[in-house]
């Protein structure tokens, strides 16, 4: 399938045996987009001679995150960095390091969702490609490898890296060796570029992400004495009712940033569990909470307000129980990202996209702020397809979207890598 840009090398995606079925094994052209398959591994994808072998997987896998430097100079050769993979493994680098194009290759669970198509199968259907990922964020990652195999290395004189990372979906959790890696070698690009669904915008900032566990203890006993035990799912329902006051606050007198579809400080309570049979009263109880802060906002301190809805919540029942009641434990952490409006890597990346392009705060998280924190370079967030189509059953991806990130991506290689 074309994409109404100008079609390069195809680039082929071969599941190993796993004893699945594949989710295509066909040659697809280098900016259709690569649906990924929740799989232990993949293997090799050639694009115009330039090999590339990696562990690719879906939810809760583990593998190695890695970053290679796809097309280089002629005259330097590829450094290895640390957790990492590339060409060669010696080399000499300028301190500013050319671009850097950064993706993830998880996708979320389809379990649960009812889907109309193969959800790990690239389907085409008039102006669009449906498959799981293919907005989140398997386009741009199959746009960035077709661009390297367009490129020609003679005209460069500054790398393009390919970042491509794990567990993103599970909080951050497979970038952070690679960045540090990344960072003991000393590279500093001029710009990361994180292509994550934007619709061809340009995002400056998203707010940060704490994940919590909260966990009740009750006291079991038999439902028809139940006023004379302590039921950790009623403990558990005060709690959320204390943190539903909490969100209040923050709402009403809480740092605001403007821009966002939301501009407080959010807290989420996505899952609740507790107990066994309907006669018995539930010895235990656990939330699982998440925690998205704007930039202004003191994480310490707020994390010491919901330890106070914990509190709260059990102190009716401390004279009667002994022992800690609730317990919340942080079991996740990343950073929000904010860049300067008069960025100059900004008003770089603006000369490779239409004119009158929006910049904007992304109302998700990304591995961005990471980078930003790790290397402490410029960071942009800019990718192909809508942010709402994202996580949900027969998700999509315009071939509009894939022809735009085409075209940046091709005047980015020029302007951030390229010879003057």
């Amino acid at each position: 399938m074309t994409n109404g840009s100008r079609v390069g090398p195809s680039c082929r995606f071969r599941r190993q045996e796993d004893g699945r079925q594949p989710a295509s094994s066909m040659a697809l052209p280098p900016a259709a987009v690569v649906s990924m398959h929740r799989c232990r591994s993949w293997s090799t994808c050639a694009a115009s001679g330039i090999a590339v072998t990696s562990a690719m997987i879906g939810p809760g896998r583990a593998a190695s995150a890695r970053a290679w430097a796809v097309a280089s100079p002629p005259q330097l050769s590829t450094a290895a960095i640390p957790g990492s993979h590339s060409s060669a493994s010696a080399g000499t680098w300028p301190s500013e390091l050319g671009l850097v194009l950064s993706g993830h290759l998880d996708v979320v669970p389809v379990e649960g969702q009812d889907w109309t198509v193969p959800p790990f199968a690239a389907t085409a259907r008039g102006s669009r490609i449906y498959g799981r990922g293919t907005t989140d964020m398997k386009g741009f990652v199959a746009c960035a490898l077709a661009l390297a195999g367009r490129l020609d290395p003679s005209r460069l004189e500054r790398p393009l890296w390919l970042a491509l990372s794990h567990d993103e979906e599970t909080g951050c959790r497979g970038v952070p060796s690679m960045i540090a890696g990344m960072a003991a070698r000393g590279l500093r690009p001029d710009l990361v570029l994180v292509g994550e669904a934007t619709a061809m915008q340009i995002g400056l900032g998203h707010k940060g992400k704490m994940s919590l566990t909260v966990t009740c203890r009750g006291e079991p006993r038999h439902s028809s004495e139940a006023p004379l035990a302590l039921n950790a799912l009623h403990l558990a329902g005060d709690f959320l009712a204390g943190l539903r006051r909490l969100q209040d606050d923050l709402a009403a007198n809480g740092p605001q940033e403007a821009g966002y579809s939301v501009p407080c400080t959010t807290l989420h309570a996505g899952r609740m569990s507790g107990g066994t049979v309907v006669n018995m009263v539930p010895e235990s109880a656990e939330i699982l909470m998440e925690v998205r802060p704007v930039g202004a906002e003191d994480i310490a301190a707020l994390a010491a307000r919901i330890r106070g809805v914990a509190e709260e919540a059990a102190r009716p029942h401390a004279s009667r129980f002994s022992g800690p009641l609730i317990t919340v434990e942080e079991t996740g952490r990343y950073p929000g990202l904010s860049m300067p409006a008069d960025l100059p890597a900004l008003a770089a990346l603006r000369d490779c996209l239409p004119a009158g392009t929006a910049t904007c705060l992304l109302s998700y998280g990304t591995e961005a702020g990471l980078y930003a924190a790790g290397l402490d370079v410029p960071v942009l967030v800019c990718g192909p397809g809508e942010i709402a189509q994202a996580h949900r059953p027969d998700e999509f991806i315009e071939l509009s979207q894939l022809a735009a990130c085409d075209r940046m991506l091709d005047a980015a290689a020029l302007r951030f890598c390229a010879a003057t």
